[in-house]
């Protein structure tokens, strides 16, 4: 098949947008558009995964480029209606469609912020593994993270503390999103969260916290060492002493001496 045609979708993705306002119109034209594209012939440098969520299909970047810029305007002219939209896109099964649904999110003016965050913690409930939910994330909380940096990191501080093991994994997975971006600096509510759940960790969340360690490790090793210290002496359970001996050679030289030397004498106690 030839490449994509670029004036034949532009106006395939006009079209569509005169059915902005009727969900199950839009989906099942978008299904119609998407899948013209599925069967292209593509190098690996032209094209993405559907979602990120999905292994089965692929589509031209260029068409999620294209349909992005297209919803932007409309968007922000009609974003209740975005919003109701991307719900209904959201629920559907094929994995673009949901991809579709998260960008819409993403677009949404943060004057919906509550509405936002919303629906990035119930998607984010819905089966999908850690690399799925980064790129829901990516995809949905961009602009939060950009420009309203202190909601999404108090959504995550409140969904990390949560008595719901499902939303605290979101809210880990979620420092671990604003932790990624190079401009977020705010560590001490990045350990006031941490210090919240080391007394009592959960055997699944271990890989979240280390993660979320290691990125606050690479931002300011010397503050982040001495807090990991800090919180060895007061509780060296034993879920807290093995992140410690994963990530000793990341600790600064000064912490690495104290936190072996605690962890020699937590040996010792429990044998």
């Amino acid at each position: 098949m030839a490449a994509v045609n670029l004036l034949k979708l532009r106006k395939e993705i006009n079209s569509l947008l005169w059915k902005f306002t009727d969900p199950e119109g839009f989906k099942a034209d978008l299904i119609q558009i998407l899948s013209q594209y599925e069967t292209l012939p593509f190098r690996s440098s032209q094209a993405v995964h559907i979602t990120g969520l999905s292994q089965r299909s692929q589509v031209p970047l260029l068409v999620y480029r294209e349909l992005e810029l297209a919803f932007y305007p409309v968007v922000l002219a009609q974003p209740e209606a975005a919003l109701a939209l991307a719900d209904t896109l959201w629920v559907e099964s094929d994995e673009a469609v949901r991809r579709i649904a998260s960008i819409l999110l993403g677009q949404i003016p943060l004057t919906y912020a509550d509405q936002i965050l919303a629906r990035l913690l119930e998607w984010a409930q819905t089966g999908l593994d850690p690399e799925e939910v980064s790129v829901l994330f990516e995809n949905a909380a961009s602009q939060l993270r950009s420009v309203d940096v202190e909601v999404l990191l108090q959504a995550a501080a409140d969904w990390s503390r949560s008595p719901i093991k499902s939303t605290r994994l979101i809210g880990l997975r979620s420092l671990i999103f604003l932790l990624e971006d190079p401009g977020f600096i705010n560590l001490p509510t990045v350990f006031n969260v941490l210090e919240d759940l080391f007394s009592d960790l959960a055997l699944d969340e271990i890989p979240e916290v280390t993660r979320i360690i290691e990125l606050s490790l690479d931002k300011s090793n010397i503050e982040t060492s001495y807090f990991m210290r800090q919180q060895l002496e007061k509780n060296p359970s034993r879920e807290l002493t093995r992140i410690c001996r994963r990530l000793l050679p990341q600790f600064s030289a000064q912490s690495q001496d104290q936190i072996q030397h605690i962890l020699r004498n937590s040996y010792k106690r429990v044998k």
